[in-house]
């Protein structure tokens, strides 16, 4: 009887998630790479599939906003969370001749309006992309870089063949933090629906090309969400690698990353000091301790020392 149950939730659970373009919840996993180095894994968002219509969606979980202190002498914190709930508005591809649109509801016109985004033509550049965060606006859509048609090809992705176009995409951001976008995008031939993501992001303000990469992939469908009233933002991280030790190679990336000046040098190799073997490299920027040491560590002095 125990076997009979066993093989009866194998297949309720196979049939619940399956790996289907067409099916009304596309789930997609993000893994998150240093150089060559897999650190992180992640439930990072879904689309919502209403027959083409696509609908970009987080998952509704619950979000560690801040701490709160119950015990100043033992230190002891409380976490504060609210949960997820956003998403994009929806919009959906077409195709046209030798180039896909992308079609939306334009709110500050009050209509239905299309925007030319790839070409199908090899090699061919189509400019002012929409920026899809910006669908929905009353203010308007915002539109910016360009992308590069790279030709049809079979991809497989956790043993399912896929038929996609492929394309590249670059976004130049200008401001004062100024930056660089690059995508690489493989679109379903058949229902033009999006199975793979490969982004880029490179700062502008020093010659340091980023050695993150992070790549998005279609991993499961459904016709049903789970319940997500219980989970957290942590239950969405599959795996995560907690090394505290940091390469040289990584020490050198810290140093670079920051580095104006001989005082400013010698600053940042006293953070090294208090930072390797404390916390992992991969997430010392959203780190408390790496926070509160640039405000109040004594490394401060060298900088005060120099002035």
């Amino acid at each position: 009887m125990k076997l009979l149950l066993a093989i009866v939730l194998f297949f309720q659970i196979s049939i619940s998630f399956s790996q289907n373009v067409n099916d009304k919840y596309l789930h997609y996993i993000t893994n998150y790479y240093w150089d060559s180095t897999l650190y992180k894994t992640e439930n990072s968002f879904f689309i919502e599939n209403r027959k083409g219509e696509l609908i970009k969606r987080k998952y509704p979980v619950l979000i560690n906003s801040y701490f709160t202190t119950i015990d100043k002498n033992t230190k002891r914190l409380k976490p504060n969370y609210y949960r997820e709930s956003y998403s994009e508005a929806p919009y959906k591809y077409k195709k046209k001749q030798n180039a896909i649109y992308i079609e939306f509801f334009d709110s500050s016109q009050n209509k239905i309006r299309d925007n030319k985004e790839y070409s199908l033509i090899s090699n061919d550049t189509v400019h002012f992309l929409v920026n899809k965060n910006s669908i929905g606006s009353m203010g308007g859509i915002s539109v910016s870089g360009y992308s590069l048609f790279l030709g049809r090809q079979s991809l497989k992705i956790k043993g399912k063949i896929y038929g996609v176009y492929k394309f590249y995409e670059r976004h130049d951001n200008s401001s004062s933090h100024s930056s660089l976008k690059e995508v690489e995008v493989y679109l379903d031939s058949t229902t033009l629906t999006p199975v793979k993501y490969i982004s880029q992001y490179d700062k502008y303000k020093s010659d340091l090309k980023s050695l993150y990469r992070y790549e998005t992939i279609l991993n499961l469908s459904s016709q049903k969400l789970i319940s997500y009233s219980n989970k957290k933002q942590e239950d969405l991280i599959t795996y995560q690698n907690k090394t505290v030790i940091w390469t040289e190679k990584q020490k050198e990336y810290f140093i670079n990353q920051f580095w104006e000046n001989e005082s400013g040098k010698k600053y940042l190799e006293c953070l090294l000091t208090l930072l390797n073997g404390q916390i992992p490299f991969y997430e010392y920027e959203s780190n408390l301790i790496f926070k509160s040491l640039t405000i109040n560590s004594k490394c401060n002095q060298l900088i005060e020392k120099d002035k």
